[in-house]
């Protein structure tokens, strides 16, 4: 199905604590004592949950639900069939020489600017990751001065998001966010050429909205200074 590298990379995703921090938190149950790749899922009104996981040597999938098709009691896939699975490669690697998951050698490894997802150099903070030989980013790749300006590090170009049906729309909202905004600056946001808001810092939660948009920046460093804007990026809200 696929290849070695690419097999690899998933696995590397998927058994990243740091990957999924910011929406399972730093010490959740998905951080596993050997490296694990796992996946969770909930489905909507909680009908059932399911957690798979595999490790160096070991597959395992968990699933929970009433087989008259009742909602659970609030139970997702990361608290309740994560748990179990935690349990059961613990028993697993009891008495085992563990390991790290296989690693393609022929993957390549490369320092990442946090900021903007490419080649990092020293005036950003930076982090290594794993890519086919080829798809590594270069530090000719762009100029300083595109780096150094401000642009919206959320949404990326094309993101897809989907309203969750288990929470009513009213409640729900993604945090648009800039980069390299000047110490001092205030913004004006923008969607679909509509002001929708103004703040003092780089982050703005917006109320999800069904279809397609086009939203913004509009920084403003002084009273006197003209203002500038980022570039448009499109994305979806299904």
């Amino acid at each position: 199905m696929f290849s070695p590298e690419v097999a690899s990379l998933i696995g590397n995703i998927l058994s990243d604590p740091e990957a999924r921090r910011l929406e399972f938190g730093q010490g959740s149950l998905l951080r596993f004592p050997i490296q694990t790749a796992v996946k969770t899922g909930t489905s909507s009104d909680y009908r059932d949950a399911w957690a798979l996981g595999y490790n160096y040597r070991y597959t395992v999938g968990v699933w929970m639900g009433n087989l008259n098709s009742e909602a659970l009691d609030g139970v997702t896939g990361s608290t309740g069939p994560a748990l179990v699975l935690r349990s059961v490669f613990a028993e697993l690697n009891r008495h085992q020489t563990t390991r790290s998951l296989y690693l393609s050698p022929r993957l390549v490894s490369a320092d990442v600017c946090r900021d903007s997802g490419r080649a990092a150099d020293s005036g950003c903070p930076r982090y290594s990751e794993w890519f086919l030989p080829g798809t590594q980013p270069h530090s000719g790749d762009f100029g300083r001065t595109e780096m150094t300006a401000v642009h919206l590090r959320r949404p990326t170009q094309g993101l897809q998001l989907a309203l969750d049906p288990r929470i009513p729309d009213d409640q729900e909202a993604f945090a648009f966010e800039l980069t390299k905004l000047p110490e001092g600056a205030s913004v004006d946001w923008f969607v679909d050429d509509r002001w929708v808001g103004s703040t003092s810092g780089g982050d703005f939660l917006w109320p999800l909205q069904r279809g397609d948009h086009v939203v913004k920046a509009r920084i403003r460093g002084s009273a006197s200074g003209p203002p500038s804007e980022t570039p448009a990026v499109s994305f979806v809200v299904r």
